[in-house]
């Protein structure tokens, strides 16, 4: 399913990210992306597997009951994109495409409600 796993902890409130393998992992906070790759982010509890090219940045999450997230992406235009909402243990992707507002990605984050 997944070849690696990267997990990001959480210490003292600011979460600290690994890389394995070459692949990075994504805190919750944005951060900046460049060429396509893909990793896992693991906030306080389930999963998270990040995916992204230079401009669509997704997300997909599992193990958080009643909690739903989504892409949300900074822009090289300014402009922001945001994907749709999925359920917190559906393991679905949701994207945000720059792309749709005229821009490419620069920076990214998950959502959270």
């Amino acid at each position: 399913m997944m070849q690696r796993i990267c997990k990001a902890l959480a210490l003292g409130g600011a979460a600290a990210a690994l890389a394995v393998g070459g692949v990075a992992a994504v805190p919750a906070s944005a951060a900046p992306v460049s060429s396509a790759s893909a990793s896992v982010i693991t906030p306080k509890a389930g999963a998270c597997e990040t995916w992204h090219d230079s401009n669509t940045w997704g997300i997909a999450c599992g193990g958080y009951p009643g909690r739903s997230y989504r892409a949300h992406a900074w822009c090289t235009n300014g402009k922001q994109a945001y994907g749709a909402w999925k359920s917190g243990t559906s393991w679905v992707k949701s994207y945000a495409y720059c792309s749709s507002v005229g821009g490419h990605l620069s920076s990214a984050k998950v959502e959270w409600k």
